[in-house]
């Protein structure tokens, strides 16, 4: 899949070849900056981990930062359309069903770029990285208050506004940790996020019971 919105991309592939070409470069990327940090990180030991020449991760990415900015981009439009179907407007739901489903989403992309989650807890002081995150979070936060705004409990936009903060942010903070778990672990420990997020909304909370 082409993304051909990322500025990151010194040149856009127009071929099967060159997309493929550039995935393997930003695989490899994540791979190593999440194995010695992107401070220590080199183009160099990047292309060599992704078995091209410096020249050709250089056709395609000017620099460190835009190899890091691409593989951000691309991870948070993923996360941005998954979310985006789970938290959709026009949807009416129980809470923990709501909370759970979020919850496994997030799991479920983790999975699928098992090293990103690494690289952007070792980078958040990054320019390169705080646009984009920052911009995701605030999109989240403004679907969870959409979503609680119809609940006839919560009449205060500043509180709703809140309180959506500080449960992506939560979320954002406890996901590594159920992420360091395994099998039967892992849902446990989803499972106690989604009960610490449910007692925190639920005495305000009147959300629909069907899905």
């Amino acid at each position: 899949m082409v993304y051909r919105s990322e500025v990151a991309l010194r040149h856009v592939p127009k071929q099967v070849r060159g997309e493929r070409k550039v995935d393997q470069i930003l695989r490899s990327a994540e791979e190593v900056f999440a194995e010695v940090g992107y401070e220590h990180a080199t183009t160099n030991e990047v292309a060599r981990h992704a078995g091209v020449s410096i020249g050709s991760l250089y056709q395609f990415f000017a620099s460190k930062d835009a190899l890091l900015e691409t593989m951000a981009q691309r991870y948070l439009d993923q996360t941005r359309k998954a979310l985006a179907i789970v938290l959709d407007p026009s949807g009416s739901y129980k809470l923990r069903e709501l909370l759970t489903e979020l919850l496994q989403t997030l799991v479920k992309l983790q999975e699928q770029r098992p090293y990103f989650l690494q690289c952007l807890g070792q980078n958040r002081a990054y320019a390169v990285l705080q646009g984009s995150v920052t911009k995701l979070n605030q999109e989240v936060v403004g679907q969870v208050a959409r979503l609680l705004l119809r609940t006839s409990g919560f009449r205060d936009t500043a509180e709703v506004n809140r309180q959506s903060a500080i449960c992506v942010h939560t979320v954002g903070a406890l996901l590594p940790l159920a992420l360091s778990e395994r099998g039967p672990g892992r849902r446990k420990m989803v499972a106690e996020i989604v009960t610490l997020l449910e007692r925190y909304l639920s005495p305000d909370l009147n959300l629909k019971d069907s899905r």
